[in-house]
């Protein structure tokens, strides 16, 4: 990606669509890092609220240790607890690593179809249709084959980077989304029915944190659908078929509507082949996760009654 698409030759404005890309990926991975690490806070912080109401030897841990020392005098409860601090901020920040980089990823090639959309539309329609640049107008003229094998290359160039995304994170994908809707259900259960303050504030911070990485891949996954079809608009909008007409011309058209053609098949990134991920999935997840959660509650009620 750094080779090919961060450090490639563009134009003004293909440079503002990749600004653009990259102050999307700078706002998803913030929210996410910090509802993360809010989370983690929560965990480590509510121990102490609770200890300042207790004496020394009914002080509690983030996590209970099952050790054959005094865990709860000191120094013993002071190691013990620096610890798990350490260890549980480190756990938060490999938990949001692999939703950021797959976010990153998509958002930039999400940007490169845009930029394709560009190279075919509007890069050489205004030079075409009004003559503003003779010079480029007739390089258009002299090159159009070139120029447009250039933009199919491009496009199959991003199709098979597609197909190798799929390959990577498909079955991440998969396991990301069943692991969500079960996160949301139960953290929703914990915050609604659980009755300590500290650990409502725990499992809030950890649905949002939740929520926000599903909607930040289902989003990320979800742009590179639209931009891909949407080929098909540029290149139609183009001054492809405005060109006049000569032998490579016809050739060229030719490769026009193949190009159309392969636009209507949007590229994706799915779970291991179950579904595609999309913004449609992100609302699929919350409602099965209402579902669960429905199930929890009655089971709840009957329990109590």
């Amino acid at each position: 990606m750094v080779r090919n698409f961060l450090e490639a030759d563009y134009d003004d404005f293909e440079t503002s669509i990749l600004t653009t890309c990259k102050r999307k990926c700078s706002f998803f991975v913030c929210s996410s890092v910090c509802f993360t690490e809010l989370t983690i806070v929560s965990y480590v912080c509510a121990p102490l609220l609770v200890n300042l109401f207790k004496n020394e030897s009914e002080r509690v841990l983030p996590f209970k240790m099952y050790l054959n020392v005094p865990i709860q005098a000191t120094p013993y409860f002071e190691i013990a607890y620096i610890t798990q601090a350490l260890a549980s901020f480190s756990i938060g920040f490999s938990y949001f690593s692999m939703d950021n980089v797959l976010c990153i990823i998509n958002l930039h090639i999400a940007g490169q179809f845009r930029i394709l959309q560009y190279r075919l539309s509007d890069k050489y329609s205004g030079q075409v249709q009004n003559g503003l640049d003779q010079k480029s107008d007739l390089y258009l003229k002299n090159n159009a084959s070139d120029v447009f094998k250039s933009c199919i290359r491009q496009h199959q160039a991003l199709i098979t980077y597609c197909k190798q995304l799929q390959e990577v994170f498909g079955l991440i994908v998969l396991v990301q989304v069943l692991a969500f809707s079960m996160l949301i259900c139960l953290d929703g259960f914990q915050v609604l029915l659980v009755d300590l303050v500290q650990r409502k504030v725990i499992f809030f911070f950890h649905l949002l944190t939740t929520v926000c990485q599903l909607i930040m891949f289902s989003y990320s996954c979800d742009c590179i659908i639209r931009e891909s079809v949407n080929l098909a608009t540029a290149a139609f909008s183009g001054p492809w078929l405005q060109l006049p007409a000569s032998k490579r011309i016809e050739n060229l058209k030719k490769d026009f509507i193949m190009l159309i053609m392969r636009s209507n098949k949007p590229c994706c990134i799915s779970g291991s082949g179950f579904f595609i991920v999309s913004l449609e999935t992100c609302t699929r997840v919350i409602t099965t996760a209402g579902s669960y959660f429905t199930l929890l509650q009655q089971a709840q009620n009957n329990i109590s009654s």
